[in-house]
């Protein structure tokens, strides 16, 4: 796999990135990024998740391409604690359903304020995740964000200071995710799930 972090063009801000090839399905895949997975599973991946859930949802809840779903989750990364999100994740898929994207961009609501003692952090373009199904029965995943921390932190500062936390964080998710998807609780979670909500892409 790899990871990187660049400067986004004509912007103060940077994106982490990571890509890597699994063996695993485009129904597995649905089930870590787009659906509950997203958060029942993001403990075991992601280094700075604190919690989260969906809060509420659009479209047609049987089909991944048709359902629009807002995220509110909190995290920690370093010093930059106690920070939450409200993001609108926006899937879309190709007709055969062998490439799926997700952007992930924050949203305002007043049903979901500020967490007290929290700042909120943004997810900003670019940011989201995309699935392509390979010819050899692989499955390749991006997973990219530009995230503002919020509260009194600037851009500059934060380029500075927290980029190479950014990055080793996205290297953490990167191998977190390899263990994960290998496990056998992975494969019992997804066909769990996959019969209490059943599901199609496209």
């Amino acid at each position: 796999g790899k990871v990187a972090a660049t400067k986004v063009p004509g912007s103060d801000m940077f994106s982490c990135k990571w890509e890597a090839e699994f063996d695993i399905s485009m129904d597995e895949w649905t089930q870590l990024i787009l659906l509950d997975g997203k958060f029942k599973l993001s403990s075991l991946w992601d280094p700075t998740f604190v919690d989260g859930s969906f809060v509420a949802e659009y479209g047609n809840p049987s089909v991944v391409s048709q359902n629009v779903k807002v995220g509110y989750s909190s995290f920690t990364a370093s010093v930059l604690s106690h920070r939450d999100l409200l993001s609108m994740a926006v899937p879309f898929s190709n007709e055969d359903g062998t490439q799926i994207s997700m952007t992930c961009l924050s949203v305002k609501s007043p049903r979901f304020l500020v967490r007290k003692n929290h700042k909120r952090a943004k997810n900003l373009v670019p940011s989201g995740d995309r699935a392509t199904l390979l010819g050899n029965g692989k499955v390749r995943m991006e997973h990219l964000y530009t995230t503002d921390v919020g509260g009194a932190v600037p851009l500059w500062m934060a380029n500075m200071f927290f980029r190479k936390s950014y990055a080793h964080a996205f290297v953490h998710e990167l191998n977190n995710i390899k263990e994960l998807i290998e496990t056998e609780d992975f494969k019992v979670h997804c066909e769990t799930e996959q019969k209490a909500r059943p599901f199609s892409v496209v």
